[in-house]
C-alpha cells in the first residue's frame, strides 16, 4: 500500500493456498481482479478472486477462480474452498480477465478470447484475438453464477425460429444459417445438447444432469472442452436445462442455467447453423446486430 505512490509498505501474500492443489495455476498469475458476488437481493454474500494462469508446464492459458471473504483491515483474501475453479470450460479460449462494479451494482467480467489458428493464418488475417463476451458475475446460492451481460439482449433483432419442439427443431433452424446469431433453448429431461454445424464440422456442447457434466465434443466425436473430473461439476438440481448461445463470426460461447460458461473458437468455413437434441420445451433463434456500427 502506498499513500503517494512513492513509498510503499508491504502485507504479506494476499491469498494462501496449496500449490500441490493447483498446479494448473503455475508459477505466475496475471490479471488478478477482485469482485464482491451479490445475492438476488443485491447483498454483498462473498467476494471472487480470479487470475489468468500462466507459466505453467504441459498446460494451457486460463482463467481460475477461488471464492472467498476480503479482510481489509488485514489485507487477506479468506478464501472458501482449496481448488481452484473455473469459470469457463471451454479450455484456453477464456483469459486474460478484467473487471469492475457497473454504478447499477453488477459486477461485470472481460475477457480476452485466445485465438486458435497458426502463426501464419493470423498475420494473413491482420488480427489473432479479440474481447470475449462481457459477462455478470453473482452468488448464485452455491457458487460462482455467469451469464451474458444483460446489454446483449438489446442487441437481438428479427426472430427468425420460435418452437416448443414440435418437428423437426433441428432441421428448422438449419434453414436459418449466419454467422450473428443468438440461440435461446430450454428442455426437460435429464441430458439436452447445442451443436453448431458448417458442413463436417460440428462443435456439440452436451450436458448431462445425472453427471454433472458439461462438456464439448468435436465433429470425431472427441471431448474437447476442459473438465479435470468433480471439481468441474455443474449441479442445476431440479432446474429445467436452459442454455443461452451466441454465434459471432469464430466464436461460440454457450451459458448453462447462469452457472458456466463455455467459449469456443470455430473457423469454419462453410455456412453456419445450429442443432439442437434432447426434450425441447422451447427455442427462440434471433438474428443478432453489430456490437459497433463500423460504417
Amino acid at each position: 500500500s502506498s499513500c503517494d505512490g512513492l513509498e510503499w509498505t508491504g502485507h504479506g501474500m494476499l491469498l494462501d493456498y496449496d500449490f500441490h492443489q493447483n498446479k494448473e495455476l503455475g508459477h505466475v498469475w496475471e490479471l488478478p481482479v477482485m469482485l464482491p458476488l451479490k445475492d438476488g437481493d443485491g447483498k454483498t454474500v462473498c467476494h471472487v478472486l480470479l487470475l489468468c494462469a500462466c507459466q505453467i508446464e504441459g498446460d494451457i492459458v486460463e482463467t481460475y477462480y477461488f471464492l472467498g471473504n476480503w479482510d481489509a483491515e488485514n489485507r487477506k483474501f479468506r478464501k472458501l474452498h482449496d481448488k481452484a475453479r473455473l469459470v469457463d470450460l471451454g479450455k484456453g479460449v477464456f483469459t486474460g480477465p478484467s473487471g469492475f462494479v457497473t454504478p447499477d451494482g453488477r459486477s461485470v467480467l472481460f475477457t480476452i478470447a485466445q485465438g486458435r489458428r497458426n502463426f501464419q493464418a493470423e498475420q494473413e488475417a491482420g488480427w489473432a484475438h479479440n474481447g470475449g463476451m462481457p459477462v455478470e458475475l453473482r452468488w448464485d446460492g452455491t457458487d460462482l453464477g455467469v451469464r451474458p451481460v444483460r446489454e446483449a439482449e438489446s442487441l437481438k433483432r428479427t426472430v427468425l425460429l420460435e418452437s416448443d419442439g414440435t418437428g423437426d427443431v433441428s432441421e428448422q433452424l438449419a434453414a436459418h444459417p449466419g454467422n450473428r446469431l443468438a440461440l435461446e433453448l430450454t428442455a426437460v429431461g435429464d441430458t439436452a445438447s447445442v451443436c453448431l454445424c458448417a458442413g463436417e464440422e460440428r462443435l456439440e456442447v452436451r450436458y448431462d444432469r445425472n453427471a454433472k457434466h458439461l462438456g464439448v465434443w468435436n465433429a470425431a466425436g472427441q471431448e474437447i472442452g476442459r473438465w479435470r473430473g468433480a471439481v468441474d461439476d455443474v449441479d442445476i438440481g431440479g432446474e429445467l436445462i436452459h442454455f443461452t448461445c451466441y454465434l459471432d463470426h469464430s466464436m461460440l460461447e454457450v451459458y448453462l442455467n447462469g452457472k458456466k460458461s463455455v467459449s469456443l473458437r470455430n473457423y469454419f468455413t462453410e455456412s453456419r447453423h445450429f442443432q439442437v437434441s434432447g426434450e425441447i420445451r422451447s427455442l427462440t433463434l434471433w438474428e443478432m446486430a453489430a456490437a459497433y456500427n463500423l460504417d
